[in-house]
Formats: structure tokens, C-alpha cells, sequence
């Protein structure tokens, strides 16, 4: 291993694949593929083009310590080209027809904001069309997969790799296809909201703001989208922040979500000293848990401003001086850019 990093043209020839990993990179990791029990009958007609700018054999670049302290790039490095990784999925599968698959993009990360489903995403998007070139479907891809104990993350990337490569065969081989292809370039999208929430006695504000790549295709997702939360009460008022926000997705239609939040909250409140003679020390704190139960109209592959409208509750442990238990309606205004 050599800690020299490579700039400009070096970088640019490795990313297109004209230099070996592990020459003048700073660090390499080699994807372990466990070979499969099974064995190819037929050569599968359905070719496979890896049109992504890294290069054939590179399934990512990310960030590692030498010795702890110093940060240098890493190249997550596959033993074979992706392309024909597929290849050979869809050869072992008898996977019949014929066509192009195109691999278009793939983003190898770490999705830490999900409180119950923290854990390494493997995002992709690839379009397949058939004999005469037009555009049969595409995929947004979405794989995760639970780390075993003690697992090797060389070990742990190959199954994240075998998993993409047999759902992507399984979907052309069972007809999974969109009609609609994703009509935006794929990318994380921008998406940010706000939940209004009136109570017999004042309001709140909930606001979220937050990175995610599409899952529009999917039937149900999970999110993370820590918020600040503002809640204004006839004599109190309080300021929090979430740190462990979990949101479930339920795709109802081609308009509607349902949207089921839950999220710990820690803040501090302020209170009316003309109303309360006398409050222990410990009400400067806010400690609670609040959920939101909410459908919202935002289309498949919308692009532009969203709403929606549910029911928002309240459970806290502090401050005591205030009903431990709140409910109240809400209404969310969001803005989803692809």
C-alpha cells in the first residue's frame, strides 16, 4: 500500500479504469465473492454495460485512517468487473431473452440517520432495453443488508453485491418492470418540510430538512430526518431538537403516502413567572418522545411543493409543571427537489 494519493489526470485515468487498484492509490479494499454453488447451463443473451464514470472493477471510494490518524481515500475494489458480475448472475439464473442492461449509477454509503435501521445502503439506478434499443424499465435501487457479528466487511460488501445482482435478475426475469421511467437525474434529492401542529391552547412547528435518494418505486421505505421542534403553550413555551427521528413510508397510490414519525426529543422550556408561583429546576428541560400519523400528497416522481394533514402526539417525562400527554392536528408544507 502506498499513502499516495492521486490528483488531476492520475485520478481522472484510474476513475476510467486505465490504472490498477492498489499502484498508486492510497488504499485498497477487495470485495470477497464467495463463489456460487451453482453453475451457469447457458449464456444468457442479455448484455451488460457499465456506462459509470469509476470504472469497471470500482464499487466505491471512501474515507479510511491509516494508523487512526491520518484520513486517505479508500478504493472498494471488486476481483472481477461489475458488468460481468451480472453477467454471470443472469447466466446462472437462465435468465432468457434479449436486451441491454446499463448500469448507470451506484452509491455505496453509510446511512447513520434512521434510528432502527441505521446501517451501509447500496443505492443504484440501472435502465434496460430491449433488442431494438428503446427503454423497457429502470430501477431505483435500494439494497441493505444486516451485518453479522464479527463479519468482515470484505465479506459483508460481496453479499451487498450478490443481493443487487439477483434482484436485478429476478425483475427482468419475473416482468418487475416500470412502465414509467424516473424522469430527473439520479441523485440524493433535497427535501425539506415543516409540520404545523395546533393545540387546544397554542401551536408548534416541526421542521425537517434532509438529503435521501428517491424511492418512489418502492412500496414502503424508511428515513431518518432529525427536526427542531417548537412548541408554543398559553403560559410555557419550549425549544427541542431530534435526535433519533424514524419515518415509515407507506405508498398508498400513485398521489397519496401515508407517513407514520416517531422521535426522542431534548430541549429546554421557558415558562410565565406570573403564572407559575413556583417550578423545581428540573422544567428547563424538555425530554419526550412525539409522533405524527399524517397522509400527504406527493405523486410519484413529483418534483415541487408537497402537503399533507394527520394527527401529532406528545409524551414527556419533563417538565412535570405541564399534562404529560398532548394531541393536537397538523398540517405539513414541504419542498422536494430532484
Amino acid at each position: 500500500m502506498l499513502l499516495v494519493s492521486l490528483q488531476g489526470q492520475g485520478m481522472r485515468d484510474f476513475l476510467a479504469g486505465k490504472l490498477e487498484p492498489g499502484i498508486f492509490i492510497t488504499d485498497t479494499l477487495q470485495v470477497d465473492l464467495q463463489p456460487d454453488s451453482n453453475t451457469a447451463d447457458i449464456l444468457s443473451a442479455i448484455r451488460v454495460h457499465d456506462i459509470r464514470p469509476s470504472g469497471p472493477r470500482i464499487l466505491d471510494i471512501q474515507e479510511t485512517e491509516v494508523f487512526k490518524v491520518i484520513p486517505v481515500d479508500q478504493v472498494v475494489s471488486l476481483p472481477r468487473p461489475l458488468a460481468a458480475l451480472f453477467q454471470e448472475r443472469f447466466s446462472q439464473d437462465s435468465l432468457s431473452g434479449a436486451g441491454d442492461l446499463h448500469l448507470v449509477h451506484l452509491t455505496l454509503w453509510m446511512d447513520n440517520k434512521p434510528f432502527l435501521a441505521k446501517g451501509r445502503r447500496l443505492n443504484a439506478y440501472t435502465v434496460f432495453y430491449d433488442s431494438a434499443g428503446l427503454p423497457v424499465s429502470d430501477w431505483c435501487w435500494e439494497i441493505s443488508l444486516k451485518q453479522e457479528r464479527k463479519e468482515a466487511e470484505t465479506h459483508y460488501l460481496g453479499r451487498l453485491v450478490k443481493a443487487w445482482t439477483t434482484a436485478q435478475s429476478h425483475a427482468i426475469q419475473e416482468g418487475d418492470f416500470n412502465t414509467e421511467l424516473y424522469p430527473h437525474l439520479y441523485r440524493r434529492q433535497f427535501l425539506a418540510w415543516n409540520d404545523l401542529i395546533w393545540f387546544p391552547d397554542g401551536f408548534a412547528l416541526n421542521a425537517h430538512l434532509t438529503l435521501d435518494f428517491p424511492a418512489d418505486q418502492e412500496k414502503h421505505y424508511v428515513r431518518g430526518a432529525p427536526g427542531v421542534y417548537y412548541r408554543q403553550g398559553k403560559h410555557h413555551e419550549t425549544i427541542a431538537i431530534g435526535g433519533m427521528d424514524q419515518h415509515w413510508f407507506w405508498r398508498l397510490d400513485e398521489r397519496f403516502l401515508l407517513k407514520v414519525n416517531v422521535s426522542g426529543r431534548f430541549g429546554f422550556n421557558n415558562f410565565d413567572r406570573q403564572h407559575y408561583g413556583h417550578l423545581d429546576p428540573w422544567n428547563i428541560l424538555y425530554v419526550g418522545v412525539t409522533s405524527l400519523s399524517a397522509v400527504e400528497y406527493r405523486p410519484v416522481y413529483h418534483k415541487g411543493m408537497f402537503a399533507g394533514a394527520g394527527v401529532f402526539q406528545s409524551f414527556h417525562a419533563l417538565p412535570d409543571a405541564i399534562r404529560p400527554y398532548e394531541i393536537g392536528l397538523s398540517l405539513t408544507v414541504g419542498l422536494l427537489l430532484p
